[in-house]
């Protein structure tokens, strides 16, 4: 049987002599089904191993992922954090081990502080502006391409210092591969598109060596700690990182949320009654469909989690999802909940690899809800709807929303 087409929720007594159920992540069963899929896993084996992909653990329970994902020294993140493991490339500090994980982070956090976020602000606004003006002269528009991609594509080019306009030259391939099934020809030819991003990524760096700029790259270029700067392998692996982080992570929350509020007049009523509840509603739909729905880790020695024996070197798949539906942690999270108090979901991680650039994500998600909830009275599905992608095992987006839109009377005579 065909991977992808294996069922995927059922869990089977002993599929072999050393799993506990069929679990991928990639398999098409899992697109649309992934909430009753992480419930099964998570009520019945909270650690559990899956023998798809060759074999791996499967952490599905609030508490326990949380408890790998803050435990840097049973759980390696020196791994493709991907499972079957990509070829596109290292990813810093995302893929980064105790002390020099902490010294990645030091050189990013400047440039996702508060003031650096306020910065950046007008310009995503404008973007923002521009995409949904010219949506609303259509009456209609599709919310991941013509807003999820370039919005952020152009905030990160400016984080880098790079043109906006070459978002598309880094943000086309990335969501290519992002909805592509691995081991597919779509995946292999979008992961060599991906790997000649260092090239240019080199190029660029070259560029600011000869001549520094007031700009990202150049900033990572003049890093120094204890008089060491960075190799050039490892700028490459940082400015891969924050194009990647730039755009998957927002541009799969904003498709989902905005599919969710086409189908929930009721939620974007209140929303628009109530715009201070924009930041709790953001967490909330950030809880409800993670972008990203996992990480993986290596055992770094043999240990005993949930009764289970985890040996050294085995792969360990930490299951975000699962743990943002977790009911020990959340009251009914079935439901959306736009002022769910608390809600301490983990979408952006928790503990060392917590996402750097999480405040910045957040300020992009306000303003582009806040942006189309204005400019509207309402929006509602067209027939073309909701694309879904074949597999969602890197990122759960969409590959397309289709929405129309009645616009408020501000909007129309403008």
């Amino acid at each position: 049987m065909n991977h992808r087409d294996d069922p995927v929720g059922t869990l089977p007594k002993k599929p072999n002599q050393t799993a506990d159920f069929h679990f991928d992540h990639h398999a098409e069963a899992f697109v649309h089904g992934h909430k009753d899929i992480n419930d099964e896993i998570r009520q019945q084996c909270p650690v559990g191993k899956t023998d798809a992909h060759g074999g791996f653990w499967v952490l599905s329970g609030h508490a326990e992922v949380t408890e790998a994902a803050r435990d840097d020294v049973r759980f390696s993140s020196e791994i493709s954090l991907l499972i079957p493991p990509s070829k596109i490339g290292r990813l810093l500090p995302l893929q980064a081990d105790p002390p020099r994980l902490q010294i990645y982070r030091l050189a990013l956090m400047p440039f996702f502080k508060p003031k650096a976020v306020a910065t950046m602000t007008p310009a995503i606004e404008a973007d923002t502006k521009t995409a949904i003006d010219a949506m609303l002269h259509r009456g209609r528009g599709e919310i991941v391409n013509d807003l999820g991609l370039p919005v952020p594509g152009r905030t990160t080019m400016r984080v880098l210092g790079l043109a906006p306009d070459r978002w598309e030259e880094f943000g086309r391939p990335i969501n290519q591969v992002t909805f592509a099934h691995p081991g597919s020809t779509t995946y292999a030819n979008a992961e060599q598109q991906i790997r000649a991003f260092d090239q240019k990524i080199t190029e660029e760096i070259d560029q600011r060596l000869a001549t520094p700029r007031e700009d990202g790259i150049s900033r990572l270029i003049a890093f120094r700690h204890n008089d060491v700067r960075f190799t050039r392998d490892e700028l490459i692996a940082l400015v891969r990182m924050i194009i990647f982080g730039g755009l998957d992570t927002v541009t799969g929350a904003i498709g989902n949320i905005v599919a969710i509020l086409a189908t929930r007049q009721d939620l974007q009523d209140r929303l628009r009654q109530t715009p201070d509840l924009l930041p709790s509603a953001i967490e909330e739909f950030l809880r409800f469909e993670a972008p990203i729905q996992g990480f993986a880790r290596k055992a770094t020695c043999s240990f005993s989690m949930g009764g289970r024996t985890i040996s050294k070197g085995d792969r360990v798949w930490l299951n975000w999802g699962a743990a943002n539906h977790d009911p020990s942690e959340f009251d009914e999270p079935a439901l959306i909940s736009l002022n769910r108090r608390p809600n301490r979901h983990l979408t952006f991680g928790i503990g060392g690899h917590v996402c750097s650039g999480a405040r910045l994500a957040r300020a992009e998600i306000r303003i582009m809800l806040e942006t189309l909830l204005s400019a509207t009275s309402r929006f509602d599905l067209t027939g073309e709807g909701i694309v879904y992608p074949r597999t969602i095992g890197q990122l759960l987006g969409k590959k397309a929303v289709h929405i129309r839109m009645t616009p408020t009377k501000d909007s129309a005579d403008g």
